[in-house]
């Protein structure tokens, strides 16, 4: 595919490669620090990506969290009703870096969940959580080859007593 800039680049400096599928395979889940999470207590989750197929897979870590939360992430929850997202997507990028995952290995990145909702009665939240991910060919981390989303679901309670 050719596209031009409108300012005056070369053919070749617009060319952008198709993009392909990294033939990646991944296991996704968001695993909570804590059984049971007082009301108002702060409510961290982490995030376990894990390689189970044959093939080395990259992406970039990083690139939307310079704000009040990182946007890599996006979360909808529900106590009976949907829970409104009390949060800003707004960032000004940030710092990215190149994740590699050999097979059978895994990464896992820790996120706080207040960011996202206030959590201000007791009871069980049901929770679809996604993380936006850029892959790229792991000989070259300057050039995207796919765009995918790690996807769970999870639940959280929040109790009385915040137990571990």
């Amino acid at each position: 595919m050719i596209f031009s800039s409108g300012f005056g680049a070369s053919p070749s400096e617009n060319f952008r490669p198709e993009k392909k599928h990294p033939n990646h395979k991944m296991e996704v889940s968001f695993i909570p620090k804590k059984k049971v999470f007082k009301v108002g207590e702060t409510v961290e989750v982490t995030l376990v990506i894990k390689n189970i197929g044959e093939n080395v897979f990259s992406f970039q870590r990083g690139g939307r969290q310079r704000g009040k939360r990182d946007n890599q992430f996006a979360f909808t929850a529900e106590m009976g009703d949907v829970l409104p997202d009390i949060g800003s997507p707004f960032h000004r990028g940030g710092l990215a870096s190149n994740v590699v995952l050999k097979p059978g290995e895994k990464i896992e990145i820790p996120v706080v969940l207040n960011n996202w909702f206030r959590f201000e009665r007791e009871g069980l939240v049901f929770l679809r959580g996604s993380y936006y991910m850029e892959f790229q060919d792991p000989d070259d981390y300057t050039s995207f080859i796919w765009e995918d989303f790690a996807c769970a679901e999870f639940t959280i309670t929040i109790g009385e007593t915040g137990e571990q």
